[in-house]
């Protein structure tokens, strides 16, 4: 996902593109050609697109049993007790012109013989910190691009 927002942000200031039909297609255009350049630098043996999935995580299970944390407050030089609103609370839902690419990136991926690997449950970084230290044990060189 850290790359789909990359690319969704590196044409926000581009002139919009679009299919005539009016579905936004920059993200998709740039994301594709990320993967791409990285095929052709790099050419991974082994390549997977790692996704997180719209479910609760054990994260958010254990954010929920707390109601308060400790801030430093950098003008008082002290910690404050403030209410705590969960994890990834103060995070920005995605751009709708986003969203609405998003299946044609899977389909991309699928065209480029790429899997996509989620796991209900848990996020995408778990996921791949899992995948990176099994393959490294089995003596394998890991490379995780990400911008996270």
């Amino acid at each position: 996902m850290s790359f789909i927002f990359r690319a969704y942000h590196a044409m926000a200031r581009q002139r919009p593109m679009s299919t005539r039909t009016g579905i936004p297609t920059a993200a998709t255009y740039v994301f594709v050609n990320m993967l791409n350049k990285l095929r052709e630098d790099f050419h991974p043996p082994h390549l997977a697109a790692v996704f997180d999935v719209a479910t609760p995580t054990f994260r958010d299970r254990q954010g929920a049993a707390v109601t308060e944390i400790r801030k430093w407050d950098i003008k008082t030089q002290q910690f404050q007790q403030v209410e705590y609103k969960g994890y990834k609370a103060n995070r920005a839902e995605m751009p709708p012109d986003l969203a609405q690419q998003l299946p044609f990136i899977r389909r991309a991926l699928a065209a480029l013989r790429i899997p996509i690997l989620e796991n209900p449950g848990y996020e995408a970084d778990d996921v791949i910190g899992t995948l990176a230290k099994h393959a490294a044990r089995q003596g394998r060189e890991v490379f995780v691009v990400s911008s996270d």
